[in-house]
């Protein structure tokens, strides 16, 4: 079976070293919970995905809840990429934030982390996979925040905002972006960067204010 998005989908069984074989083995995972949800994709279906047997799925993850708990892991990686992306184009953290909120917008693997971090949440019964989107939420947080307080110090954002209001504020969008994409489709996402701007606008000083 093949799977777009899984990186060395050929040849089946490829010799790889741990890191790698992991990483694969994460990359199908990823792709098929996001696709079929977390009861409807087998161990096997990710093993023929990445190449290797389920034996060795479970030589690197305990069960397939630590396995989901990885893939979350991992999308908190790529978001950190993809931040890291905008802030090397320069500018100041608020600016750099917003180039990447608008850079997520028809990335497929963007939609697949929303989609996954909305499946996680049904199965939040599951100690490992709650704690994983604990730590995926709480790094999202620390992120927005950091911007948001990075637009306030620069005069970007009111004085008067309270920062950890308006972070919320940013992240509801961003949450409402994966509701809408995954029920009207990710061409009805388009719209979204406006709402952000208009977010934007709404805390942009007034000019001779006091804010």
């Amino acid at each position: 079976m093949e799977i777009a998005g899984a990186p060395d989908q050929a040849p089946a069984r490829q010799r790889l070293g741990a890191d790698e074989r992991r990483a694969s083995i994460i990359a199908a995972a990823r792709v098929l919970f996001s696709r079929n949800g977390f009861r409807g994709t087998g161990t096997s279906d990710i093993a023929a995905a990445a190449g290797c047997s389920e034996p060795v799925i479970y030589k690197h993850f305990a069960s397939k809840q630590a396995l989901f708990a990885a893939v979350l892991e991992d999308c908190t990686r790529l978001m950190g990429e993809r931040f890291s992306a905008a802030t090397a184009e320069g500018g100041d953290l608020f600016t750099s934030y917003l180039r990447f909120v608008r850079g997520l917008m028809g990335d497929p693997k963007v939609a697949e982390v929303a989609r996954l971090r909305y499946l996680a949440l049904t199965l939040t019964n599951e100690p490992e996979i709650r704690a994983g989107l604990s730590r995926m939420m709480s790094a999202w947080h620390a992120g927005v925040r950091a911007a948001v307080e990075d637009g306030r110090a620069g005069g970007r954002i009111r004085s008067d905002a309270d920062v950890a209001s308006v972070s919320m504020l940013f992240m509801g969008l961003g949450l409402a972006a994966g509701f809408v994409g995954a029920v009207d489709g990710e061409e009805a996402l388009a719209s979204f960067p406006q709402h952000f701007d208009a977010l934007v606008d709404l805390l942009t000083p007034i000019q001779g204010g006091t804010g």
